[in-house]
């Protein structure tokens, strides 16, 4: 007996039915119902101190499923190292959920039957138990849910469908030609036809059989790709929903591009690598084909591992490229946004901010290392007049050769800013007083010696004579007393540099830190 869905009138015309709605296929006489026994196993097992010798009675007392739960417990799928007689000792062996999961199993299978044309059984046990033995897998790699609940729940998770199926044979079986062979399309495809889907039915129909709370969720959310941490079970409805989306990629046409955003999810969800998914998905033919022994059911042939394999490997390569690609980018974005954050603009030497950075860390390697460190502060001579003569486009592409000249006179690891306006710093790890002065120098000549060359307004060339002053310090060893700060560093290169200036501009003057009498400039 099935629900009313579409029929035929006496006369042969179509009669039009009540739609259906998820309460008809609830309420439909020919829903799915568990065994007597997997109910009972189900109403013990809510006891965590259930009677394990009360348990194995209840499991024996249907001899043909206790004979099945024996045979599969003493496979080589569980790996028992000796063989288990009895139901009690498969339990103590194996854990009460390995038994429970059994049989629940074989359970579904007498739900499932083969009777309906319309339905493809194969497929249904190919993607079922291909997604319960992901589900075991995965759950035993990542740990963070046992393994036979994932296994349970990833078997049962399209019951939703079958309750349907017996609700509304020919409208589901359009709804199911409709998303051409991939089951991820599956519950859009039921809401637009009927308003609900099958995680809804299958949820609804687990309560009824008094399924545990955490099975429900599963069941729910077993085609989300968003389940937050907060969800109650989120490993295990995680395992469930990624196990579903693998078991349903996996039989596509062409699962690679499925595989790569699969592979994302397998590190966001629980840490795992590329690796993990191959080594999951390289054992899942094999696990199918014993689990489709074990009920007695055809899932077909199911996909070639090597295929699979090989699929997932391409994946792999794909993922690492694009982790290549994103680190690199990364590292790009990150270098220019440190570049906007440490250059002055105008002269593409490092700004004011990166100075104090900078004259901060070293200064303290310095004294750390017992090194030294020399500063110059170097000052356009007479800048405001230039740039009320000339204008400040001018004064902005002479500030901007300034520092050119600077750049190209130094060291790679000496770094020039600058300091404000027309002022310029330059920071030299390791000088002597000697090799400072001589740097000074060098770069006072750099700027006086060769005019710049600039445009008027009108666009005739300009050419420019300048000179810069300069004030020089250095930190060593024996001026460790005396220039104990990087600020008094600073401070002591202001004072050369005002020397310079009063010395007549265009020199270079050094500040000289003595440790018996007062500091002095030379």
């Amino acid at each position: 007996m099935r629900c009313r869905g579409y029929g035929t009138a006496p006369t042969g015309a179509p009669l039009k039915m009540t739609p259906i709605t998820l309460q008809s296929v609830l309420h439909c006489p020919a829903l799915p119902s568990l065994p007597t026994v997997a109910l009972e196993v189900l109403e013990l097992t809510r006891d965590a101190n259930v009677n394990l010798s009360r348990l194995a009675t209840t499991i024996q007392n249907d001899m043909a499923l206790s004979a099945k739960v024996l045979r599969t417990v003493n496979s080589t799928y569980y790996g028992l190292q000796k063989p288990c007689p009895t139901i009690q000792r498969a339990i103590t062996y194996l854990g009460l959920n390995t038994v429970k999961a059994l049989v629940l199993g074989f359970s579904l299978v007498e739900i499932v039957g083969r009777g309906n044309p319309l339905f493809d059984y194969s497929d249904f046990w190919r993607r079922s138990l291909t997604c319960a033995a992901a589900a075991r897998r995965l759950a035993t790699a990542h740990r963070r849910c046992d393994a036979e609940e994932a296994f349970t729940c990833s078997l049962l998770q399209d019951i939703g469908m079958l309750a349907i199926l017996a609700a509304a044979p020919e409208r589901y079986a359009e709804v199911i030609a409709a998303i051409e062979g991939d089951h991820r399309r599956l519950p859009a495809q039921e809401r637009s036809s009927f308003g609900f889907d099958h995680t809804e039915v299958g949820e609804q129909l687990g309560a009824r059989w008094r399924l545990p709370a955490q099975f429900l969720l599963a069941i729910r959310s077993h085609h989300a790709t968003d389940i937050p941490e907060t969800n109650e079970a989120a490993p295990l409805c995680r395992t469930a929903a990624f196990c579903c989306e693998l078991s349903s990629v996996l039989h596509l046409a062409e699962p690679w591009q499925a595989l790569a955003s699969s592979s994302r999810r397998l590190a966001d969800w629980f840490g795992l690598s590329g690796e993990d998914l191959r080594a999951v998905i390289g054992a899942l033919r094999e696990d199918a084909r014993q689990l489709a022994r074990f009920f007695e059911v055809d899932a077909g042939a199911g996909p070639s591992t090597s295929e699979i394999l090989a699929a997932a490997e391409e994946v792999a390569i794909q993922h690492y490229v694009a982790v290549d690609r994103e680190h690199a980018s990364l590292l790009r974005n990150n270098l220019e946004l440190t570049r906007q954050v440490t250059t002055d603009p105008l002269t593409g030497v490092g700004n004011r901010r990166h100075f104090d950075e900078q004259i901060t860390t070293r200064f303290d390697q310095a004294i750390a290392f017992s090194g030294s460190l020399g500063l110059l502060l170097i000052d356009a001579d007479h800048f405001k007049s230039l740039n009320d003569e000339h204008g400040h486009q001018v004064g902005d592409a002479v500030l901007t050769s300034i520092a050119q000249r600077l750049q190209r006179g130094v060291r790679d690891r000496d770094l020039v800013c600058r300091y404000g306006g027309e002022e310029f710093a330059v920071i030299v790890p390791g000088a002597s007083v000697s090799e400072i002065t001589t740097v000074a120098e060098r770069l006072r000549r750099s700027i006086s010696e060769t005019p710049f060359e600039s445009a008027k307004p009108d666009g005739s060339p300009l050419s420019l004579n300048l000179t810069v002053s300069i004030g020089v310090t250095v930190l060593g060893p024996e001026s460790f007393s005396v220039l104990s700060t990087s600020d008094l560093l600073v401070s002591t290169a202001d004072k050369a540099l005002y020397a310079a200036k009063q010395g007549g501009r265009n020199c270079v003057r050094l500040f000289r830190a003595r440790t018996q009498a007062a500091p002095a400039v030379a």
